[in-house]
C-alpha cells in the first residue's frame, strides 16, 4: 500500500523577474521549497507519493 500526501506546495524565491504578488498569509516556511527537499521530507516521513497543489494568489 502506498502513503500519499494529498496536498503539498514547492515554491521559488522571490525575485525581480518573477515578483510574488502581495499575499495576506505568507509562506510558512521562509525560504524557497524546492522538489527536492520536499523528496526528502517525503523520505524521512515514509510517504511514497504526493500531489502537488499549485498556490493561488487570491485574498
Amino acid at each position: 500500500m502506498y502513503i500519499v500526501d494529498s496536498q503539498v506546495h514547492i515554491w521559488a524565491a522571490e525575485t525581480p523577474e518573477r515578483p510574488w504578488p502581495s499575499l495576506k498569509h505568507p509562506p510558512h516556511r521562509p525560504a524557497p521549497f524546492s522538489k527536492d527537499d520536499l523528496l526528502c521530507e517525503m523520505d524521512a516521513a515514509g510517504v511514497q507519493r504526493t500531489v502537488i497543489v499549485p498556490p493561488t494568489w487570491g485574498s
